[in-house]
C-alpha cells in the first residue's frame, strides 16, 4: 500500500509504552510524554487548512493553531504547510504566520476547494460570500492529497482552522493514546 512501510520495518510501540531498559524511535506527529531515552521524530505530515477575515493579525492565527494543536495532541513540528483560498493569497497576517511557523503557504483557486464534495462543516456564510461551502476543511483535505482530517473546523471570531494528515503514517502499530 503506497504511504506505508513493509510489515518487517514496522517499529512496534510496546503495549505498555517503552520502560527504562529500551530505547526506542518513535515517529508520529501525535504528542505523547515518553521517557528521554526515546528519540523522537516528526514527520512533516500535517495540513492546516485556514480562513480569516480581512486584516485579521498572525498572533490571533497563531493562538488558535497552537490552541487545537495542543487540544488535540498534535506536534506544531509536523506542520507542513497552511492551505487557504485564493483571495487570500496576500493576507498580511497569513504571510506573517506562516513566517513565524517556518511553513509554506498553499493556495487553491475557488473552483477546485469546490471539487471538496463532503467537508464535515459546510458555512453558508461562507458560501454567501465567496462561493465555496468550506475554505479550511476543503483547503486541508486537498493539500492533504485526501488524506484524513483529524481535526474540523475550529474557530474564533476571525479565524478558521482545520488539520489534515497527508499519507505518511506512524511508527506505532497501534492509535498513540496521549496521556491526560
Amino acid at each position: 500500500m503506497i504511504g506505508q512501510l513493509p510489515p518487517g520495518q514496522i517499529i512496534r510501540c510496546p503495549p505498555g509504552g517503552f520502560d527504562e531498559s529500551q530505547a526506542g524511535v518513535f515517529v508520529d506527529h501525535i504528542r505523547l510524554d515518553l521517557p528521554p531515552h526515546v528519540l523522537v521524530l516528526r514527520p512533516p505530515s500535517l495540513v492546516t487548512g485556514i480562513g480569516c477575515n480581512r486584516g485579521t493579525d498572525a498572533e490571533e492565527m497563531r493562538a488558535l493553531i497552537e490552541a487545537t494543536f495542543a487540544a488535540n495532541h498534535l506536534a506544531l513540528s509536523s506542520l507542513r504547510t497552511l492551505a487557504t483560498v485564493d483571495l487570500k493569497a496576500e493576507e498580511p497576517g497569513l504571510l506573517a504566520l506562516a513566517e513565524a511557523l517556518g511553513v509554506t503557504i498553499t493556495v487553491f483557486a475557488r473552483d477546485r476547494l469546490k471539487t471538496v464534495g463532503q467537508v464535515p462543516t459546510p458555512s453558508a456564510m461562507v458560501e454567501k460570500h465567496i462561493g465555496v461551502k468550506s475554505v479550511c476543511e476543503a483547503a486541508a483535505l486537498l493539500e492533504s492529497q485526501w488524506g484524513r482530517m483529524l481535526v474540523p473546523k475550529q474557530k474564533t471570531r476571525n479565524v478558521t482552522v482545520a488539520v489534515a494528515a497527508d499519507g505518511s503514517i506512524s511508527s506505532a502499530s497501534v492509535p498513540a493514546v496521549p496521556n491526560t
